[in-house]
């Protein structure tokens, strides 16, 4: 490193390790500093050399430009987390809302400092409710994780209510369909998907209170055991 504020990062020459090979001779992408740089973590460089992730990727990109696909780059910082009091707030504001996504309903169980077990009985059922209903609009993982999530995390005597079955809604047909598909087809398959997400948001419910159920039965064994005398 160089120049007055240690800016300036250049690579000098240096023997390769043995347990790194030799570089395929004639390939722009292998060459003896390919080798060290992707062998050795880029947060290890940086700490130990002191330097900025933008500096050395720059000078990484100078010597040649496939040298930066050697380099782990940072993850972006996320948002800091909401404090407990304002992550129970937040997720009583979206529990309420019909229309939620499940990718910020599920940010929001999951946010750090939540006990959803240790919630009023009123958040944990709308919660679970919004949770079931969510399969009913949209076919997305973050649902299906929120139900799992909740499976575990609720409180065992609570009771949910099932979903209320929706209305099929015939959406605006495209202006353009595929060749292979009759617009007779592309209604059928609306109602079909409207079925199938039906069906999904009952089966959540289902495997919800299966759950549930399970877990006060495993209470109540766990109950009956004798206390074992000391």
């Amino acid at each position: 490193m160089s120049g007055l504020l240690k800016k300036k990062v250049t690579f000098g020459a240096f023997d390769l390790p043995a347990a790194l090979g030799k570089p395929r001779a004639g390939q722009y992408d292998d060459s003896d500093l390919h080798r060290l740089l992707g062998a050795l973590p880029t947060p290890l460089i940086l700490g130990t050399l002191g330097l900025d992730w933008k500096d050395l990727h720059r000078a990484a990109r100078d010597q040649h430009w496939s040298l930066a696909s050697e380099l782990q780059a940072p993850p972006e910082p996320g948002p800091e987390p909401l404090a407990p009091a304002l992550a129970l707030a937040r997720l009583r504001q979206l529990a309420g809302q019909p229309q939620v996504s499940g990718e910020k309903l599920l940010a929001a169980a999951q946010a750090p400092g939540v006990d959803l077990s240790a919630q009023p009985a009123d958040l944990q059922t709308a919660l679970a409710a919004r949770a079931v209903a969510l399969h009913q609009y949209e076919h997305s993982w973050q649902a299906r994780e929120l139900t799992a999530l909740l499976r575990r995390a609720l409180s065992l005597d609570l009771s949910v209510p099932p979903p209320t079955p929706l209305p099929f809604e015939m959406p605006p047909r495209p202006k353009k369909l595929p060749t292979w598909q009759t617009p007779a087809e592309w209604e059928d398959r609306q109602r079909q998907d409207h079925a199938q997400r039906e069906q999904a948001a009952l089966e959540a419910w289902r495997d919800l209170q299966d759950t549930l159920k399970l877990r006060r039965e495993w209470r109540g064994a766990l109950a009956a055991q004798p206390t074992p005398r000391p």
